[in-house]
């Protein structure tokens, strides 16, 4: 019986490490991907203030990348 409980123990071990470390790792992707959307819209919101890029070339852009989400918010 006690073997039962050792593994009982060990089981919740692993699985309380295993669910801590997910957590951790999209804490951590969560921030890289929030640090990378910030920085393209930076650079997106630096080349339409300076007026370097012409009216439409954010749903150009978006186009040439593939992602139709951005175009239709103009449509």
């Amino acid at each position: 019986m006690n073997s039962l409980v050792s593994y009982d123990n060990a089981v919740k071990t692993i699985k309380t490490a295993i669910l801590q470390g997910q957590y951790e790792a999209a804490k951590d992707v969560n921030r890289v991907q929030l640090v990378l959307y910030f920085a393209i819209g930076k650079y997106l919101s630096q080349h339409t203030r300076n007026r370097s890029w012409r009216e439409g070339a954010l749903v150009v852009i978006s186009d040439m990348y593939g992602n139709a989400t951005i175009s239709s918010l103009w449509e």
